[in-house]
Protein backbone atom coordinates (compact mmCIF):
# COMPACT_ATOMS: atom_id res chain seq x y z
CA UNK A 1 0.00 0.00 0.00
CA UNK A 2 1.07 3.50 -0.79
CA UNK A 3 1.72 6.16 1.95
CA UNK A 4 2.21 9.39 0.82
CA UNK A 5 5.08 11.38 3.77
CA UNK A 6 2.73 14.56 5.29
CA UNK A 7 4.39 17.96 4.42
CA UNK A 8 6.33 18.48 7.38
CA UNK A 9 4.86 22.23 7.71
CA UNK A 10 1.86 20.34 8.49
CA UNK A 11 2.95 18.11 11.21
CA UNK A 12 2.45 20.55 14.44
CA UNK A 13 -1.01 21.83 13.24
CA UNK A 14 -1.93 18.19 12.63
CA UNK A 15 -0.56 16.87 16.44
CA UNK A 16 -2.29 19.70 18.56
CA UNK A 17 -5.26 20.16 16.50
CA UNK A 18 -5.50 16.18 17.27
CA UNK A 19 -4.72 16.39 20.56
CA UNK A 20 -7.60 18.76 21.24
CA UNK A 21 -9.98 16.57 19.42
CA UNK A 22 -8.34 13.63 21.50
CA UNK A 23 -8.02 11.85 18.45
CA UNK A 24 -5.42 9.66 17.17
CA UNK A 25 -3.34 11.62 14.18
CA UNK A 26 -3.83 9.33 11.71
CA UNK A 27 -7.67 9.27 12.14
CA UNK A 28 -7.48 13.20 12.35
CA UNK A 29 -6.18 13.20 8.98
CA UNK A 30 -8.40 10.75 7.06
CA UNK A 31 -11.13 12.47 8.44
CA UNK A 32 -9.75 15.56 6.82
CA UNK A 33 -8.31 13.94 3.51
CA UNK A 34 -12.34 12.47 3.52
CA UNK A 35 -14.23 15.80 3.83
CA UNK A 36 -11.49 17.07 1.13
CA UNK A 37 -12.65 14.49 -1.43
CA UNK A 38 -16.26 14.82 -0.71
CA UNK A 39 -15.81 18.77 -1.46
CA UNK A 40 -14.23 18.37 -4.73
CA UNK A 41 -15.33 16.70 -8.06
CA UNK A 42 -13.36 14.01 -9.08
CA UNK A 43 -13.24 11.06 -11.19
CA UNK A 44 -15.82 8.81 -11.43
CA UNK A 45 -13.41 5.81 -10.94
CA UNK A 46 -12.33 7.19 -7.29
CA UNK A 47 -15.92 8.57 -6.59
CA UNK A 48 -16.96 4.48 -6.62
CA UNK A 49 -14.19 4.19 -3.75
CA UNK A 50 -14.63 6.91 -1.88
CA UNK A 51 -18.42 5.71 -1.72
CA UNK A 52 -17.10 2.69 0.62
CA UNK A 53 -15.62 4.66 3.13
CA UNK A 54 -18.28 7.26 2.68
CA UNK A 55 -20.46 5.20 5.66
CA UNK A 56 -17.49 4.69 7.52
CA UNK A 57 -16.28 8.91 8.00
CA UNK A 58 -19.66 10.42 7.88
CA UNK A 59 -20.43 8.06 11.24
CA UNK A 60 -17.14 8.74 13.23
CA UNK A 61 -17.40 12.53 12.23
CA UNK A 62 -20.95 13.13 13.79
CA UNK A 63 -20.05 10.42 16.95
CA UNK A 64 -18.44 13.67 18.95
CA UNK A 65 -21.31 15.82 18.17
CA UNK A 66 -23.75 13.43 19.77
CA UNK A 67 -21.45 12.98 22.94
CA UNK A 68 -21.34 16.82 23.37
CA UNK A 69 -25.15 16.67 23.14
CA UNK A 70 -26.03 14.26 25.41
CA UNK A 71 -23.17 15.41 27.98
Amino acid sequence: MYSPKIDEALIRPLYFTAKDQRKPMTQLVSELIFEALVAREIPDEAAQYLDVARFKYRTQTQEPETRKKAA
